[in-house]
């Protein structure tokens, strides 16, 4: 449905975060748009291009939100190199912990607003863990 090049658009991160380090996170972004708006893979070739593109922008929103803790992680976990990875990755801003989960909560906010009304009722069910 997304690739990394949706993921790094979407968000504003930088080229330099290879593709490898966002699969995972599309992948699991992926299932939960499937699993929360209760359609599949294959229904994509048959659905309105709004509800697709509604999808898409979930799933990005949610692949962001899992990928900023760890991006933001992996920077800070190799703190002796972050002069060298910055100049390298001059895009990617810092955050502390307490910001990151806030960034990281309101992007799933974001990929759950992206889905409400997908559903009968306009109601998608959120759990907070």
């Amino acid at each position: 449905m997304i690739g990394p090049d949706d993921v790094r658009l979407l968000g504003g991160l930088p080229e330099e975060i290879a593709d490898e380090r966002l699969r995972p996170h599309i992948e699991s972004a992926e299932r939960l748009v499937w699993q929360v708006s209760g359609y599949t893979a294959a229904d994509l070739a048959t659905l309105d291009e709004a509800v697709t593109a509604r999808l898409r922008e979930a799933a990005g929103c949610f692949a962001i939100s899992y990928a900023l803790p760890v991006l933001n992680t992996f920077f800070l976990a190799n703190a002796e190199r972050v002069p060298r990875d910055v100049a390298e990755v001059s895009d990617y801003q810092f955050h502390d912990a307490a910001d990151i989960v806030k960034l990281a909560r309101l992007w799933e906010q974001r990929g759950y607003e992206a889905l409400r009304g997908l559903r009968p009722g306009g109601v998608v069910a959120a759990t907070v863990i």
